[in-house]
């Protein structure tokens, strides 16, 4: 049992806990309403984090919402923000150079900013304007368990702000954990192929493809795409 291993597998735990905390939260809540009445959402991350923000993104334009997807190294660049706009600054650690910088100058130009973190403690959750705390255990190495917990509590906000109601996450939960033990079965059957591998998605589906391709290189240490 390596510690990879272990964090993939105590997804469904962690996610469980993550949705009871935040599920019909105060924060969430009021993460919607400041959402539903932005004049423009911006959606913010980068690597897992940005992953994490297009796979919700899909949620706000399957309502009719429309959003905007950035890297947060490029969105420093931005020279101001349309007066009501609002950032969901999804980060990890809370401590990334670029979320910190984008937050501060997003603030200044007068635009909410809603940190979404496993570290409210951190130089981006205290200088955010609403804070959503995931609360889980952080991975040992490769980003598991906070990047799948950045996705669902982002999540949970778009359903706040578009109104439409959360699926039957706990069924989903218990359908994953189940299947599990026959995946592992056939993943430990399974010879990957020689060269680089290509991951393939649309919609939220994209996001998940980005995701698995960031994994493959960081901890399978082979090319992908």
């Amino acid at each position: 049992m390596t510690r990879l291993r272990a964090d993939i597998l105590r997804q469904p735990a962690e996610w469980r806990g993550c949705l009871a905390r935040l599920r019909g939260s105060s924060a969430v809540l009021e993460a919607g309403r400041l959402l539903a009445g932005a004049s423009e959402v911006t959606l913010v991350g980068i690597g897992a984090s940005g992953h994490a923000a297009q796979a919700v993104a899909s949620l706000f334009t399957a309502a009719g919402r429309p959003v905007q997807v950035a890297d947060a190294s490029e969105l420093l660049l931005q020279p101001s923000f349309r007066p009501g706009s609002v950032c969901l600054l999804l980060s990890r650690s809370g401590r990334s150079v670029e979320g910190v910088g984008l937050s501060d100058l997003a603030r200044r130009q007068g635009a909410r900013v809603i940190a979404v973190t496993n570290a409210p403690e951190s130089p981006l959750g205290t200088g955010a304007d609403l804070v959503i705390p995931l609360g889980v255990a952080y991975d040992h190495a490769v980003s598991v368990v906070t990047y799948s917990a950045l996705a669902l509590a982002a999540g949970l906000a778009a359903s706040a702000a578009t109104g439409r109601p959360v699926p039957d996450l706990d069924t989903a939960f218990d359908g994953l954990e189940a299947a599990l033990p026959e995946w592992i079965r056939s993943l430990e059957a399974w010879t990957p192929p020689s060269g680089p591998a290509y991951f393939l998605g649309r919609g939220s589906g994209f996001a998940t493809a980005q995701e698995a391709r960031l994994l493959w290189e960081e901890a399978a240490k082979s090319p992908a795409t």
